[in-house]
């Protein structure tokens, strides 16, 4: 996984977005055949899967993709652990190891994607980097908006919401809804968000 500068890569999804917190569509963009709500076991935090949940996710999502290989991840650039110190600081044992080496660097000045109502920071890699924002459980942080190069599906997940969003195929939709090991139900992108 690596930094992108090609904030480009998401201006599908800005022009798709509905105006902010209006309805499921402003969340994950609209022209997708169906939506799935999944709702996080995590619900004390809002805004992230945990690490269990993030990987039955993206072995579903991978299936349903010509590019597993080349997806985008966006994060939210409020979040402290992409500032650094003071912003944030890391308690760990004096025998423990440092972050991964490929793990998201700080967000300095790197340009944004830019949606209704956030900026977020670009990454490009494999499906499989998506795990690599939830190191463990007490600072996970999935990404908040990642999709594959082909654009077959996008998953979003609100920094304020309990719940993850994934717009894609109606047979995308079917298997997240029959994986037992997601809270799923299928929802409307006119939906509101807080039903």
């Amino acid at each position: 996984m690596s930094w992108s500068d090609d904030v480009h890569a998401a201006d599908w999804i800005a022009e798709r977005l509905h105006p902010f917190a209006a309805d499921v569509g402003s969340i994950v963009p609209e022209g997708f055949e169906a939506y799935v709500r999944i709702a996080h076991r995590m619900r004390e935090r809002s805004g992230t899967l945990a690490p269990d949940e993030l990987r039955v996710l993206t072995h579903s999502l991978a299936a349903h993709t010509q590019r597993p290989d080349a997806c985008w991840f966006a994060v939210w650039d409020g979040y402290a652990c992409l500032h650094g110190s003071p912003a944030i600081a890391e308690l760990r044992a004096a025998d423990s190891e440092e972050p991964p080496a490929d793990f998201p660097d700080r967000a300095g000045d790197a340009p944004r994607v830019q949606i209704p109502g956030r900026s977020l920071l670009l990454y490009e890699g494999a499906i499989e980097a998506a795990a690599k924002f939830c190191r463990d459980e007490p600072t996970c942080q999935s990404p908040n908006l990642w999709w594959p190069q082909d654009r077959a599906w996008c998953v979003a997940t609100e920094i304020d919401l309990c719940w993850t969003y994934v717009g894609g195929s109606r047979a995308l939709a079917d298997r997240l809804l029959h994986d037992e090991r997601h809270d799923a139900v299928l929802v409307g992108v006119l939906d509101p968000i807080d039903s």
